[in-house]
C-alpha cells in the first residue's frame, strides 16, 4: 500500500509549555498540518496525611483532550477540552506531600492517585475541574483510613476460581480513590475503599492456571455501597467467560492494510484489534462462538467494506473505504 509517513517534534516556548506532536499520513505527500499552541496555567498539589500514609502512591495527571473524530473534537474544545491531552507521571512529593507543575494546557483536569496493595489509607482526588490560562490552581488531597473490601473471581463454566487476575477498586462519593487487588489461588481478592459507592473491574486477566478469558466490557464491574461504620464488606462474585483467539488477514491490491481496526460485529466485550504492516490481526472472542460478521475502520472517518475470502483461515479483501462524513 501507500507509504506511512510519520514525524515527531516538541516544541516548548515560554508562554505555552512543552507539547508534543506525533503527525501521519497514508499519502505519498505529506499533508499540510496546522499547529494550534495553547495557553497554560499552574498547578499546585498537596497530598495530607504523613510520609509512611504517602508511601508508593502512583500519581498521573491529565489534561483531557481529543475525541474520536474531528467533529466531535470541536465539539469537546467548545466545552473547555484542549485539543491534545497531556499526561504528567509525579516520580515524587516533599516531605510535606507538596508538588508543582508549573505549566499545563488549560483545561479540564484530572488527578489520579492510587495507593500500593498494602496500604492503609486512601488518597481522595477531586473529580475532574478547571485550570484557567495564567492562573495557579491550589488542590488538597486529603488521606482517609480505608474499609477492608474482598471479592472473588471464577471461571463462568467451571466455577473454579481464578489467580492472577488484577483488579481495580474505585471508591466515588464527594471525591474518588482507587487501589488495585490481585486475586489468590482461591480467586479471592481484598482491598480498601471509603465510605461511598465503590466498584471492582478487571483490568488484566493474565493468569496462572487457566488459560485465556474475555475481557469484560468497561465499566461492569459489580458495585457495592460501603457504610460509613462498616468493618468488611464483600463485592458480588465476578464470573469471566473462557476465550479462544481468532488470527485473521486482511488483503488489498490497492488499499493499504496496515492499522486499520478489525472487531466482530455486535460484540464489544471481545474488543478490537489493529492490522499489523502485513495485514495480520487478532481477535479474542467467546470460546463457543462461531463470528459471523466484522466490523472494520481507518482512522475516525472512514468505515471499510470488505469480503470474506475464506473463513478457515480467515481471510478478508477490502473492497472500499467509505467517508463517515
Amino acid at each position: 500500500g501507500p507509504p506511512l509517513n510519520r514525524l515527531y517534534f516538541r516544541v516548548t516556548t515560554v508562554a505555552h509549555g512543552t507539547q508534543d506532536f506525533d503527525l501521519i499520513s497514508w499519502h505519498g505527500a505529506p499533508e499540510t498540518r496546522v499547529l494550534q499552541f495553547h495557553p497554560v496555567g499552574r498547578l499546585e498539589v498537596r497530598i495530607g496525611g504523613d510520609e509512611e500514609s504517602r508511601r508508593g502512591l502512583r500519581i498521573k495527571v491529565h489534561s483531557n483532550g481529543p475525541m474520536s473524530s474531528q467533529k466531535s473534537s470541536q465539539k469537546n474544545i467548545e466545552h473547555g477540552a484542549s485539543p491534545f491531552p497531556t499526561d504528567v507521571e509525579i516520580s515524587e512529593v516533599n516531605n510535606d506531600g507538596r508538588f508543582t507543575i508549573p505549566a499545563l494546557i488549560a483545561s479540564k483536569i484530572n488527578i489520579g492517585v492510587e495507593s500500593p496493595t498494602d496500604a492503609v489509607w486512601l488518597p481522595e482526588t477531586p473529580f475532574q475541574f478547571d485550570l484557567a490560562a495564567g492562573s495557579t490552581k491550589s488542590i488538597e488531597i486529603p488521606m482517609t483510613r480505608g474499609i477492608p473490601v474482598t471479592g472473588r473471581v471464577v471461571d463462568d463454566v467451571t466455577n473454579a476460581p481464578l489467580a492472577g487476575i488484577s483488579l481495580s477498586v474505585m471508591s466515588t462519593a464527594k471525591r474518588i480513590s482507587r487501589m488495585t487487588a490481585t486475586t489468590d489461588r482461591d480467586g479471592r481478592f481484598k482491598a480498601l475503599a471509603i465510605p461511598g459507592r465503590a466498584s471492582a473491574e478487571v483490568t488484566s486477566i493474565a493468569t496462572d492456571s487457566a488459560g485465556l478469558y474475555l475481557w469484560p466490557p468497561s465499566m461492569s464491574g459489580p458495585v457495592i455501597k460501603i457504610e460509613s461504620d462498616a468493618k468488611q464488606q464483600e463485592f458480588p462474585e465476578i464470573r469471566l467467560i473462557p476465550a479462544r483467539r481468532i488470527i485473521g488477514l486482511l488483503v488489498s491490491k490497492k488499499f493499504p492494510v496496515q492499522s486499520l481496526r478489525v472487531k466482530v460485529d455486535g460484540l464489544p466485550q471481545a474488543g478490537s484489534s489493529h492490522t499489523d504492516a502485513d495485514g495480520y490481526f487478532l481477535l479474542t472472542v467467546p470460546f463457543d462462538l462461531k463470528p459471523q460478521k466484522y466490523k472494520m475502520s481507518y482512522g475516525s472517518g472512514h468505515k471499510v467494506e470488505y469480503r470474506m475470502i475464506s473463513e478457515s483461515p480467515l481471510v478478508l479483501e477490502i473492497l472500499n473505504f467509505v467517508s463517515n462524513f
